[in-house]
């Protein structure tokens, strides 16, 4: 029986980019299935998609960055890909996803593997994250430069004046304010940081489905760290003994600026995506160059599967 592989593009913007997407993904996988997640209306039509060989799911749930609702919307296109295609793994990109592996030698080697979870681990470099519970606030509208360095500056003096009891992380450029109240002894736990652009087999998938539906301590310990979308799915699979985990990368993002959003997609960063062993690369710029696409392509047709030979050696 053939592996059954699904991709689930999570997208709000740029339908011409996400589309792009799509068809290069059916390009290097012809029997694959796509699935894009959208909560916007009006995005993407059925007949645009139909056309890029991708199935539409136009979800209720309003996405919020670093918010729980990502969680949830991650949830919700997992249960909907195994309901709709009945695939053996799920792959989750974004819309600023690209390839840089050949796909169908990529999925032999998921098949081959036989494990349930790709996920690239990462170390929380921020004790605060579980140490808090955190609330993910929006603002419309931010203040100016100066205004952001002063408010900035009372953030920190909050912190230090309650002791970190109370902590405050501010956002300008999105908006946001992540407000942290440290959690009485014994609430706090362990958990594990991952990228959130994972691949997951059938049975990974209905162990975070019946977590979510059973809630409990553990859900709610996990619904109030800052970055849940980081934070859920590492944690639970590696918690669970009927889960095989493998740390390794879906997607590549290149950080070297120390910005909190991934640099530009140059072809540097392609480049570092294929020694790291990822299969897409992001973000890449919707209107990224001819030249910048033509190099990814490129990459993705001089690419083998060779990391299941390294893994039978090491």
């Amino acid at each position: 029986m053939s592996h059954r592989v699904c991709y689930v593009v999570m997208c709000h913007s740029r339908p011409d980019a996400v589309l792009r997407l799509v068809r290069r993904i059916r390009e290097l996988s012809p029997t694959a299935d796509v699935l894009v997640r959208f909560d916007v209306d009006d995005l993407i039509t059925d007949e645009q998609a139909a056309a890029a060989g991708a199935s539409l799911l136009r979800s209720q749930i309003p996405v919020s960055w670093g918010a729980w609702s990502m969680v949830e919307a991650e949830l919700e296109a997992f249960r909907v890909a195994t309901e709709r295609f009945d695939p053996d793994h799920v792959v989750l990109v974004s819309g600023t996803d690209y390839p840089v592996r050949d796909l169908a030698a990529w999925e032999r080697e998921v098949a081959a593997q036989g494990d349930d979870a790709w996920v690239a681990m990462d170390e929380p470099a921020d004790p605060t994250i579980g140490s808090h519970s955190w609330r993910v606030l929006r603002s419309r509208t931010f203040p100016g430069s100066l205004a952001a360095a002063a408010i900035h500056r009372g953030v920190l003096a909050v912190g230090r004046l309650s002791g970190r009891r109370l902590l405050v992380l501010v956002n300008t450029d999105a908006g946001i304010w992540c407000v942290g109240r440290r959690r009485p002894a014994g609430e706090a736990r362990s958990f594990v940081k991952a990228s959130q652009w994972v691949t997951l087999s059938r049975n990974a998938i209905q162990v975070l489905l019946d977590t979510q539906a059973q809630g409990g301590p553990l859900v709610d310990f996990l619904s109030t760290t800052r970055i849940p979308d980081e934070i859920f799915v590492p944690t639970v699979l590696s918690d669970d003994p009927r889960v095989s985990v493998r740390s390794r990368p879906t997607t590549h993002a290149s950080f070297a600026s120390g910005l909190p959003s991934p640099d530009p997609v140059d072809a540097q960063v392609i480049a570092d995506a294929v020694a790291a062993g990822a299969v897409f690369v992001r973000k890449v710029d919707p209107d990224a160059s001819a030249e910048l696409i033509a190099t990814a392509d490129a990459a993705a047709r001089s690419t083998t599967s060779t990391q299941g030979e390294v893994d039978r050696q090491a």
